[in-house]
């Protein structure tokens, strides 16, 4: 039937107004458009409009062809995190820029809050596992504060860094993959300055990484922090016999301990006031005004929430009272300085509700990206509604 009538609508397009031979074969735009032609009022030449309105329709269908294919090509590479993200972390210049190291997966990419992935690995070195290739598993991502297309990749294979936000990669620290490195801490003031945690203690770098020298701790560091005012100030968490807080105030050089005990787990530094230093723990807070000086234990009376570890803290960039920090399954927030808090809500359930490894807030769009053993996952901290 279809076709017959696309041939009654060619005959009539050559015998009234003397369309192409063509016609008597007609398109399914070249029908629409005698259509449209036959119902429009005042037409001068039919004929005219006939083909117009035919290319018309034509553009307009190799235009939506090309998008289909555009669209599913995308599609094809965008990756959905699946499972099992060990790293997280936010760019803090470009809305909705994330970086995600996972398990099995690499590094992946975000431009659009999370809402595609796209597999950024071709830095990743190749490694067989009984008989099969394997991504290497990827567990910390730092990015630089001024110059954000420039992130630092630690995996199973070493230490990496990108220039061009994930395009091309190339290996730092070479000759200490083997070495496990637990933590990277990036100086605000001069972002060329790096701090490298690991069992083996404090590694620095001066050159962004393109050369290293001991810092002068040789105890086993799990968290580290860099002064935003002054990239000479770190402060370090060590394990061991020796477990506590320490700070150096010359780049590394020397080490005085500022707080004894093995109950610290993350810090993190104002980037505002300097002064003001806090240290998660396995059951709360320490909080340090006079830059780890002294420290008194905050929040006693909110914490019935807080289960395990304080994973990770995150100090709001511009307002020094607002504090988030992770466990293994939950957010909680602060907004006067730790000494209340709350549990963010979300809705999550099954593998994404377990095992938070990483987090980041984006202050531009009010959202806080959890990477868990189930993927990644946002939370709109505006309405603490999960998305």
């Amino acid at each position: 039937m279809i076709s017959t009538n696309r041939t009654v609508v060619g005959v009539l397009c050559l015998a009234l107004f003397g369309c192409s031979q063509q016609s008597l074969q007609t398109s399914k735009e070249q029908g629409e458009a005698f259509r449209h032609c036959m119902g429009a009022l005042r037409v001068p030449n039919m004929k005219e409009c006939i083909d117009a309105k035919t290319k018309q329709l034509v553009d307009q269908k190799e235009s939506e062809r090309a998008r289909t294919t555009q669209r599913a090509a995308q599609q094809a590479a965008a990756k959905r995190i699946d499972r099992n993200t060990m790293a997280l972390a936010i760019d803090p210049i470009v809305p909705g820029t994330i970086y995600a190291g996972t398990l099995e997966q690499g590094i992946l990419k975000s431009n659009d809050g999370g809402q595609t992935w796209t597999e950024i690995n071709g830095w990743i070195p190749s490694v067989v596992y009984q008989g099969e290739p394997k991504t290497p598993r990827v567990t910390l991502l730092a990015i630089d504060p001024a110059t954000s297309s420039i992130v630092y990749a630690v995996s199973t294979r070493g230490l990496h860094k990108t220039t061009d936000g994930g395009a091309s990669w190339k290996p730092l620290f070479e000759g200490k993959s083997s070495v496990t490195v637990t933590s990277i801490a990036i100086g605000s003031q001069s972002p060329e300055t790096l701090y490298l945690g690991s069992i083996r203690g404090v590694s620095k770098s001066t050159d962004g990484g393109h050369s290293w020298i001991d810092a002068g701790l040789t105890e086993p560091t799990h968290a580290l922090a860099v002064d935003p005012q002054n990239n000479n100030i770190v402060y370090a968490k060590v394990e061991g016999p020796k477990a506590g807080i320490y700070k150096a105030t010359d780049g590394g050089g020397h080490w005085k301990q500022v707080y004894r005990g093995s109950e610290p787990v993350s810090l993190a530094v104002d980037r505002i006031d300097s002064n003001l230093v806090y240290a998660g723990t396995y059951s709360g807070f320490f909080k340090s005004t006079d830059g780890g000086d002294s420290w008194q234990p905050i929040g006693s009376d909110s914490l019935k929430a807080f289960t395990g570890p304080v994973k990770a803290l995150i100090i709001h960039p511009k307002d020094k009272n607002i504090i988030y920090a992770m466990t293994g399954h939950s957010i909680h927030k602060s907004i006067d300085g730790g000494e209340n808090w709350r549990a963010l809500e979300h809705a999550m359930t099954g593998l994404f509700a377990r095992d938070f490894n990483g987090f980041g807030v984006d202050p531009s769009s009010h959202s806080i990206y959890v990477g868990s053993r189930g993927g990644v996952f946002r939370i709109n901290d505006s309405d603490d509604v999960p998305h």
